[in-house]
């Protein structure tokens, strides 16, 4: 005759070894989320407005980097100049050493997303589009 007390060991391995699969079934679960589309590394809102104010009605175009997204017209090198810049807009490689005109013709330009988990906000005022060309590149030309 077996005691009682004998088969408590043998219970515990069992609880133990299910246990033990049981958790691996759940974390292999919680390991493998459903399938999604990737987060871009960059989602930004661009405003572009002319005035000395601003006073224009503001155009805004919303640009997403890898993968390339949004409504910007010039997405793809957008996403180059930013990636080349990481994501300081007051690093954008432009068009250096083109000649501007002294026009002055205020453009304001605003940027708000983030770059990388970096939270991203440029405002600037440029004396004129050509300078705004030669400063930032194509992100904000639309």
């Amino acid at each position: 005759m077996i005691h009682k007390y004998a088969l408590w060991p043998l219970l515990a391995m069992i609880l133990v070894v299910h246990a033990g699969t049981a958790g691996a079934t759940s974390a292999a679960t919680v390991a493998d989320p459903p399938s999604q589309q990737p987060k871009p590394f960059a989602q930004m809102e661009l405003k572009v407005s002319d005035g000395p104010t601003g006073s224009v009605v503001a155009r805004t175009r919303y640009l997403y980097c890898d993968p390339t997204g949004g409504n910007h017209p010039h997405g793809t090198g957008a996403c180059h100049d930013l990636d080349v810049a990481h994501g300081n807009l007051e690093s954008l490689p432009g068009a250096p050493g083109k000649p501007c005109p002294g026009l002055y013709a205020p453009v304001k330009v605003t940027a708000l997303g983030d770059w990388r988990g970096q939270p991203v906000y440029f405002n600037r005022t440029y004396r004129n589009q050509c300078v705004l060309r030669i400063s930032t590149g194509p992100v904000f030309q639309f």
